[in-house]
């Protein structure tokens, strides 16, 4: 019964995406006959619609997908932008050369980020949005805390008594029992939602954004929604669309390390692993450091601390880097 229910969903899958890719080739007949104004405004609410689901974003004159962030349809010097929080998306003029970022009227080096937003609050650093501009969020190694306080991973953060705040992805690798959707999702282990599969794969493979992954009772799930957004699929692909490119949110889970360990990513190996922390780390709120494979809280005089490392020691698409902390390649003018 289960596999005829699958089968059922994918057909459904396939037959909505035939149709969107008609619709596709409808509209680009009209544009080429230059009927483009004739286009009905449900058609192109459609269009919006099948390139949300692919992860991207539609270039309103020739009715295209483009990624948000790389050249796409545009001249040598320009790159594809989302045009506010909309479906839409716009060619524009580069300010600065990659992997520089432009802020306050200036171009910056990536390495420098967190110096540049040390004003906005403690780790942070710049980050370049979905519309190519460039704004101080939390680095690599943190979660949004409460206001504007950006809470360190592997500590306690905003988590119960005896739990640690880790990044989703930390926590699926290593094989946290329980790791809980967002608020106003629940994490299914059964069949359910399966119209959401493409284009949950889509955020994962475009912008590595794994917030729809979870675990119950040691089970691997997807995060559903609670609310049934099958007649409005348009806002809720864009809903989170933007969060893919919004401040991953982390998750409070036990502690996977034996007692007197805590979890840490060691820069020159890049992978997560336990070590023997002193008392301090569990409530530190500025940085861990390793020192002689003993993990501790420290201040300015961090002698190891996590990385963002542009040497793209694996192949990243233009525009990105690889992450030793996160292993994923994320965007240049984020640390």
């Amino acid at each position: 019964m289960e596999l005829l229910h699958e089968m059922g969903d994918f057909s459904y899958m396939v037959l909505n995406r035939m149709r969107l890719v008609f619709l596709r080739f409808l509209i680009s007949s009209l544009i080429y006959n230059g009927l483009a104004a004739t286009i009905d405004p449900e058609v192109l609410s459609d269009q919006v619609k099948f390139c949300l689901e692919g992860g991207q974003i539609l270039e309103k004159n020739s009715f295209n997908c483009y990624t948000p962030l790389e050249r796409g349809p545009c001249k040598e010097t320009e790159w594809f932008v989302q045009i506010g929080s909309t479906g839409f998306g716009k060619c524009a003029k580069q300010p600065c050369e990659l992997p520089q970022v432009f802020y306050k009227d200036q171009c910056i080096d990536p390495s420098y980020s967190k110096f540049v937003c040390e004003e906005e609050g403690k780790g942070k650093s710049l980050h370049v949005n979905f519309q190519g501009e460039s704004e101080c969020r939390c680095n690599e190694d943190r979660t949004q805390g409460l206001g504007q306080s950006c809470d360190l991973y592997f500590t306690q953060g905003l988590c119960p008594r005896g739990k640690y705040i880790f990044p989703r992805e930390a926590a699926l690798d290593t094989g946290a029992r329980n790791v809980d959707c967002e608020r106003g999702f629940f994490c299914s282990t059964a069949n359910q939602c399966t119209e959401y599969n493409f284009f949950n794969r889509q955020l994962e493979e475009l912008y590595n954004h794994l917030a729809l992954r979870c675990r119950k009772d040691g089970v691997e799930g997807k995060c559903c929604p609670n609310k049934d957004f099958n007649n409005d699929l348009e806002a809720y692909y864009l809903d989170r669309f933007m969060r893919a490119d919004d401040v991953d949110e982390g998750v409070c889970v036990d502690n996977p390390c034996p007692p007197g360990e805590s979890m840490f990513v060691e820069e020159e190996e890049g992978e997560w692993k336990c070590y023997k922390a002193d008392s301090s780390v569990y409530n530190c709120e500025d940085d861990l450091q390793l020192v002689d494979e003993m993990l501790s809280c420290c201040n300015s005089d961090c002698l190891t601390t996590f990385s963002f490392n542009t040497r793209r020691q694996r192949s990243c698409r233009r525009g990105y880097f690889w992450s030793n902390y996160r292993k994923r390649c994320i965007r240049a003018g984020r640390r």
